[in-house]
């Protein structure tokens, strides 16, 4: 009888590291455990408000106190507010917010100095967050310190942080100066004196825009026609025709760029269409209409290099957007002429230009209808202004029609001498 042997396997060495490394695993696990739980109790009592107890859990986080003193600041108690404010920044003193809290708290103490000496802090840990900036200058000025305040809002406005509105309001408030505050506040920056513009328009503080300008045009910033059109449009909605005047000459003498649009000899700005439309001030408007199409053509043109081609497409109405606002003389007789061509537009109730006072809108002079002219041809209007008429429109527009236009337009080399 054969017997098989079976040989027991070799029963395997174990690690001796084992015996460290486990244990030290177990124990991680447990204390991951122990700190999460702790961590997720305290921010659970922290959400449920119990800061308190939150805190006792950890001791060494800044936001406990911090969240007290808020809630204090809420319950109009400044004074543990700051105490809180003050354990919060001995535990985390690169908090910027929690410095500038801490300097409203003391303010409200009556602490203006120690209040000052915070806001110095909350600049040191963030002197480059704009919110922070913007919160110490608002701070300093507050508290009658336009000295220190006004260099970090004119940073702010440079570097286009979003808080313009509320500075220009602020610093306005404080120093109702445009001459002082272009000089100290905005230098050379072109956007914050579209800003500040904007904003005494909006208030009609014309005398202060108009000084503004001045002050915008001395300084040499960078030429923004957005805030010479503007400017003069927000005159002559205030009839002031003769300052409107005034402010684009001036704007000509500082600007080759606006000095191009006016020619020795006429009064209409940029006549041949040559350069880019302003779209306000003394400039050539387009404004949309309903099956109207406006744009500058190179390829037909009576004079110079570009003429206006305006293209109607079954367009209704009288109005087809297409004006310019002129300064005249009251009393006195003109001469406009220019040359027009509409080889496809038909003769009956096609456009024409109309002159209109201005503001009252009375018709001072109007062309004969445009349409049907196979070639360039030269139109003269003859008339006089009102005694007190000191600003025209140039227009195009028809006559009243229920006749539908279709064809194209071309308009080029408006003249307008200053007067017999």
């Amino acid at each position: 009888m054969s017997m098989e042997i079976v040989v027991p396997a070799a029963k395997p060495k174990r690690n001796p590291l084992s015996f460290i490394v486990i244990p030290a695993i177990i124990f991680a696990c447990v204390a991951y455990t122990v700190v999460a739980t702790r961590n997720f109790r305290s921010a659970s009592l922290f959400l449920a408000s119990e800061v308190k107890r939150a805190q006792a859990l950890e001791p060494s986080d800044a936001e406990y106190p911090y969240v007290e003193g808020l809630q204090a600041m809420h319950e109009a108690d400044p004074r543990a507010a700051s105490g809180d404010y003050a354990e919060a920044l001995r535990l985390n003193p690169r908090m910027p917010g929690a410095w500038l809290d801490y300097a409203y708290s003391l303010r409200a103490l009556g602490k203006h100095n120690e209040s000052m000496d915070a806001l110095s802090h909350a600049l040191a840990v963030a002197p480059s967050q704009p919110d922070v900036v913007f919160e110490a200058a608002s701070a300093r000025l507050a508290m009658g310190d336009p000295q220190g305040s006004f260099p970090l809002f004119r940073a702010l406005l440079e570097h286009n942080t979003g808080h313009s509105p509320e500075i220009i309001e602020l610093c306005w408030r404080a120093l109702p100066d445009p001459d002082n505050l272009s000089s100290i506040l905005l230098g050379t920056n072109t956007s914050a004196y579209r800003e500040f513009l904007e904003f005494l328009h909006r208030r009609n503080r014309t005398a202060d825009a108009q000084e503004m300008f001045q002050d915008y045009l001395a300084a040499k910033a960078v030429y923004d026609p957005n805030i010479v059109s503007a400017h003069i449009d927000y005159l002559l909605g205030q009839h002031e025709v003769d300052a409107a005047d005034a402010a684009w000459q001036a704007a000509a003498k500082y600007f080759p760029s606006v000095a191009q649009y006016r020619q020795s000899g006429n009064l209409v700005a940029n006549p041949g269409f040559e350069l880019d439309r302003m779209n306000g001030g003394f400039g050539w408007r387009v404004e949309e209409r309903p099956s109207v199409m406006v744009r500058d053509d190179t390829a037909h043109i009576a004079n110079g290099n570009r003429s206006l081609l305006v293209i109607f497409d079954d367009a209704e109405g009288t109005d087809f957007g297409v004006s310019q606002q002129v300064p005249v003389q009251p009393a006195h007789g003109y001469t406009l002429s220019f040359t027009s061509m509409s080889p496809d537009l038909a003769l009956e109730a096609s456009p024409r230009i109309v002159i209109l006072d201005a503001f009252t809108r009375e018709e001072l002079g109007g062309s004969k209808s445009l349409g049907a002219a196979d070639d360039w041809h030269r139109d003269t209007i003859r008339f006089t202004t009102g005694p007190s008429t000191k600003l025209i429109e140039l227009r195009l527009d028809r006559r009243p029609s229920n006749r539908r236009l279709n064809g194209k337009l071309w308009l080029d080399d408006f003249l307008l001498p200053p007067g017999n």
